[in-house]
């Protein structure tokens, strides 16, 4: 059984909050408001170390301009 949320599908196999918060922020990435108003909402439910790797992951992305190509798709 899938559930939609916030227009995506999930499947009943468990995604971590931390793997939510990356797919949302791919997502999102067409507009930077967006994206940082997600961003900080995710880092009030995570832990010190997924913080740390989110930030990692969204600056990296950042900086390969990844959310530009997949913004498109």
């Amino acid at each position: 059984m899938k559930s939609k949320l916030i227009g995506m599908e999930i499947s009943k196999k468990k995604m971590s909050l931390l793997e939510y918060y990356k797919l949302l922020l791919s997502k999102v990435s067409f507009n930077r408001e967006l994206l940082h108003k997600e961003y900080q909402k995710g880092l009030k439910y995570l832990s010190l170390d997924e913080q740390a790797e989110l930030n990692w992951w969204l600056n990296f992305n950042q900086k390969n301009n990844w959310f530009d190509k997949t913004a498109k798709s």
